[in-house]
């Protein structure tokens, strides 16, 4: 975080998106049906202390003390992996807990707001309720573990597929009445985090969480690059020749781990965890690096599981296995050292404290960026003031009725003249705006028509400006 630019630096844009969500909850509004969220409402919920503490000191506080939150929830998420691996002995809770404390991607992850971590650890404490090498789990942590599933999945629409899994290990191995109590517990939780705002809005959350993702235009990323992407490599590795040894090298000890910890029948789940989530990893249509978080605690837990098979196999098969054990436990190790790897130039900071000064008291700022706004300490003066914020500005773009021509084809954001429409009237609709993220797509005329506005600041390369008074072209204020 320090090497990134500190704690008030630019994170990202789903960060800000969804700390305006939870912003925009404590201001009285409700996703889906007053504005836009692509994800299940489990983020906001965990956000939302923050952004109240934020509205009532500064947006850039509350910011910073989520992102302080979630490194210590990265640390607890490394002490859940190395306690439940401790049921597999102490090497295996010393290469599990250290491997995931300093796994690259895991790592970049958790030192700022977003979906896995929080994921992350509702995994992670399902298995400490449900994976017991000896003895029998009882019935109330089965429903404890339930519940952590059902939050894992209200997180990220992807972590139905860790409880679909355990379900079905549940029923396997212990038959249908501790499959139907972790089902329980799992429902349990998806009712009391997801139900309200469903019954709110049934029919545009089930189209922004579900359709709206499965929609997602695919990125054209091959399996190769995901690899790379995983594992980081390209972070860190230049030569292409190296960087094919290291993905390599990778793949072997990854298929290494998961044979060992294979013959380790209670552990079994972790690994089908691994191969599932892996697969959906690589199946996904869209992929950004940080999406490898989804599959670290698995990871994690199979590399553990390994090294605690082979360290309990070294008093009977000799040294050449001691050495093996030793091996996975430097793998850890050298995950751990990676964090000392340079990792590119930190971003360049934006000028929210100039910017938002500039603006002074102005009924409404924008940008097509949240984040600038939290940085700008003008997110919760919009939100009092209502303004109209688009939490997620081009999430709408997933929208059918906005991607796709008439005839059905998907069209880029540039050349898309509805999109166009729609952001210009949004910006129009401000007293100030400030443009601070290129993945906006706006087209060179939209771009025209904006640099003719007055120029109320420029600092740093970002400018400030005051759209012409009027209107917006659809005749009203756009909605959230």
């Amino acid at each position: 975080m320090l090497r990134d630019g500190g704690l008030l630096a630019p994170t990202g844009y789903d960060p800000g998106v969804y700390y305006a969500a939870a912003d925009s909850l404590v201001h009285g509004l409700l996703p889906y049906r007053d504005f836009w969220l692509l994800h299940p409402p489990g983020i906001m919920l965990a956000l939302s202390p923050f952004a109240a503490f934020g509205s009532v000191t500064s947006d850039p506080a509350g910011m910073g003390l989520a992102r302080v939150a979630v490194i210590v929830l990265g640390a607890l998420n490394a002490v859940l992996v190395a306690r439940i691996a401790y049921r597999f002995g102490l090497v295996a809770a010393l290469t599990g807990g250290l491997f995931y404390a300093g796994w690259l991607p895991v790592v970049r992850v958790e030192t700022t707001a977003r979906l896995e971590p929080f994921g992350n650890t509702a995994l992670l404490l399902a298995l400490l309720f449900l994976l017991r090498p000896r003895g029998r789990v009882s019935a109330r942590a089965e429903v404890l573990g339930g519940l952590c599933l059902g939050a894992t999945a209200c997180f990220k629409i992807w972590g139905i597929v860790p409880l679909l899994v355990v379900l079905g290990w549940r029923l396997l191995d212990r038959g249908r009445r501790s499959a139907v109590r972790v089902a329980a517990g799992a429902a349990t939780a998806g009712a009391a985090i997801c139900l309200p705002f469903f019954v709110v809005a049934p029919d545009r959350m089930l189209r922004m969480v579900v359709i709206y993702q499965l929609g997602r235009p695919r990125s054209n990323v091959s399996p190769v690059e995901r690899l790379y992407g995983a594992i980081s490599v390209r972070e860190w590795v230049t030569s292409p020749s190296l960087l094919r040894l290291v993905a390599t090298a990778a793949v072997v000890l990854a298929v290494t781990a998961t044979s060992l910890a294979w013959r380790e029948r209670s552990a079994r789940i972790v690994v089908v965890l691994l191969l599932t989530q892996t697969a959906l990893l690589f199946a996904a249509p869209s992929f950004f690096g940080f999406y490898a978080a989804f599959v670290v605690p698995a990871a994690a837990l199979t590399l553990a599981v390994a090294a605690g098979r082979l360290a309990r196999s070294a008093g009977e098969h000799g040294p050449r296995v001691r050495i093996a054990a030793v091996g996975l436990l430097c793998t850890a190790v050298a995950a751990a050292a990676a964090l000392l790897v340079p990792v590119g130039r930190p971003p360049a900071p934006f000028p929210g404290r100039q910017l938002g000064a500039a603006a002074g008291n102005l009924r409404c700022v924008l940008s097509d960026n949240p984040l600038a706004l939290v940085q700008m300490d003008v997110l919760s003066r919009n939100l009092r003031n209502g303004c109209s914020v688009w939490v997620d500005v081009t999430g709408r773009t997933y929208d059918p009725g906005v991607a796709f021509d008439p005839a059905g084809r998907r069209l880029p954001r540039t050349k898309n003249p509805v999109w166009q429409r729609q952001i210009l009237a949004y910006l129009r609709s401000a007293d100030a705006v400030v443009l601070a993220r290129p993945g906006t797509g706006l087209s060179a005329a939209t771009k025209r028509t904006i640099a003719g506005w007055p120029i109320l600041a420029r600092v740093d390369g970002y400018t400030l400006r005051a759209p012409p008074d009027g209107v917006p072209p659809n005749g009203s204020v756009p909605s959230r």
